[in-house]
């Protein structure tokens, strides 16, 4: 083992408990101990989880075509209520302007959910946007997929919030805006949706993480939540949990989720998180049978060698 870099780590993991504070939007926002609070059960909610998966069928450089999948999924004296919304994506270039988009078409696979609709302007980008390109690069076609995806993902966690209007609806991820048109719809989202996420991209003033760093400062021995606002939170959801999570939303709903956060296989992360990402997940052996289907059409024949273009890595991971 290489001394210098166990001492690199031991540095960089090190962690100091000196008052720190929160880089967020612009903004620096101190840390103080006295912003913890103990979660307590309280008045149980109804709650639907909401995740979304998806898998890359056929990539060439001018379209590719994905499979997308969300889900939803709540729990109740009578059992569970499943929701699920898929659809292939279809995506190809076109030039508008001088400038390179990307635009998608949806075609559903199975039942509808009636009050899903998409606009015209939310399923094209431009190459070149800013919040989407890969350093100086354009994006990628197959962006676009993942994009919809998640606006797939917005648009059945509003329905459902919509539906049942005293129903918690909790998104995998966060509320945070990274797409082109994506604000517009966070922002029309009731007031009881809510977002967990597992990763944070979020750091202190001093470079740290502040899941390590809260985690470590924190003295309780039961679930609590650290508020820097009325929205963003942070929250431990089993005492003996190692995680913490990034949580948008309103806090009054996490009292719900701690009978939900006890299972070993993941302990303080709700149930209905981890149930409704296996929903939405597309497996490698759903992705290579629906693969196939078109691949194996003697009418598509034409499609190897647009693949090829794009197919080479596979061929060397094969190789390898």
């Amino acid at each position: 083992m290489n001394e210098e870099i166990v001492a690199k780590l031991q540095e960089i993991c090190r962690q100091e408990d000196k008052v720190d504070s929160l880089l967020y939007k612009g903004e620096v926002l101190q840390i103080d101990h006295s912003r913890f609070s103990e979660i307590g059960k309280g008045e149980l909610k109804k709650v639907y989880f909401v995740d979304g998966g998806q898998a890359e069928l056929l990539v060439a450089g001018n379209f590719c075509l994905q499979y997308l999948r969300v889900a939803a999924v709540s729990f109740s004296d009578k059992g569970k209520e499943i929701h699920k919304l898929n659809a292939y994506c279809l995506v190809r270039t076109e030039t508008i302007r001088d400038q390179i988009y990307y635009i998608a078409e949806l075609f559903l696979d199975g039942k509808k959910i009636e009050g899903i609709t998409f606009e015209k302007e939310e399923l094209m980008v431009s190459s070149s946007n800013e919040m989407i390109k890969s350093g100086r690069q354009r994006a990628p076609i197959t962006k676009l997929g993942g994009i919809v995806r998640r606006f797939m993902e917005l648009k059945l966690t509003k329905l459902l919030a919509e539906k049942d209007p005293e129903a918690y609806v909790i998104l995998d991820g966060s509320l945070d805006a990274r797409y082109p048109k994506e604000q517009e719809i966070i922002d029309s989202l009731p007031s009881r949706v809510c977002a967990l996420a597992k990763t944070t991209q979020l750091f202190t003033v001093s470079g740290k993480n502040p899941v390590v760093y809260l985690n470590k400062i924190c003295s309780m021995n039961n679930p609590w939540v650290y508020s820097f606002s009325e929205k963003l939170h942070f929250v431990k959801l089993h005492w003996s949990a190692w995680h913490v999570f990034r949580f948008d939303g309103e806090k009054t709903v996490l009292g719900s989720l701690l009978d939900q956060s006890k299972d070993p296989t993941f302990l303080g992360y709700p149930y209905g998180l981890i149930l409704v990402d296996k929903l939405a997940r597309v497996s490698e052996q759903e992705k290579s049978q629906l693969r196939s289907k078109f691949l194996l059409r003697k009418d598509l024949a034409f499609l190897k060698e647009h693949l090829a273009s794009q197919d080479a890595h596979e061929i060397l991971d094969r190789i390898g």
